[in-house]
C-alpha cells in the first residue's frame, strides 16, 4: 500500500477555499463528484481535468469498495500550501492500493493513474472506523 509521506493535508496550514459535498451511494454520484469538482476547480482557475479524473477513481473506489451498501461518501476539496487537495472520506476499513502493471486484467488501474497525476496520495485511518483517502495535485492553472 502506498502512504503519504508527511501527515494528513487537512492538518497541514495554509488551507483556503474549502468546500464539501456528501454523496449518496446511487447511480449519477459520480457525476455529482465531477460536476462539484469541475466549479470547485473553475472557481480558483485550477486545473480542472486532472482533478476531475483524480476525483472520479477515489470516489468510485469508495463507493464501489469502501463503504458499506447504501452509505454516503464525503467529497472534499481545498487549496493547501502544497497544491490543490481532494479528500474522500468513508466509513469502511479497507484501503486502496495500485496493483502492480497487468495488460490483462479488466480493471484495477485506478489508483495507479491516482499515483501518476498526483504529487502524493494517501489514507488517513479516522477515529471511530472509516478513512480519508487524498491525493495533492499539481497547481496548474486550467
Amino acid at each position: 500500500m502506498i502512504r503519504a509521506s508527511g501527515g494528513p493535508p487537512s492538518a497541514e496550514a495554509g488551507r483556503s477555499g474549502s468546500s464539501a459535498i456528501m454523496l449518496p451511494a446511487e447511480a449519477g454520484a459520480i457525476k455529482k463528484a465531477r460536476d462539484f469538482t469541475t466549479e470547485g476547480c473553475e472557481r480558483h482557475g485550477m486545473d480542472t481535468f486532472t482533478a476531475v479524473l483524480v476525483v472520479s477513481e477515489l470516489a468510485t473506489h469508495a463507493l464501489h469498495h469502501g463503504t458499506a451498501a447504501g452509505e454516503p461518501i464525503i467529497l472534499r476539496l481545498y487549496i493547501s500550501d502544497h497544491g490543490p487537495v481532494v479528500e474522500v472520506w468513508d466509513r469502511g476499513d479497507g484501503h486502496p492500493y495500485a496493483l502492480p502493471p497487468d495488460p490483462s486484467r479488466e480493471n484495477g488501474r485506478g489508483m495507479a493513474i491516482v499515483g501518476e497525476l498526483a504529487l502524493r496520495w494517501g489514507v488517513n485511518v479516522l477515529e471511530g472506523g472509516g478513512k480519508c483517502v487524498y491525493a495533492v495535485l499539481r497547481a496548474e492553472a486550467s
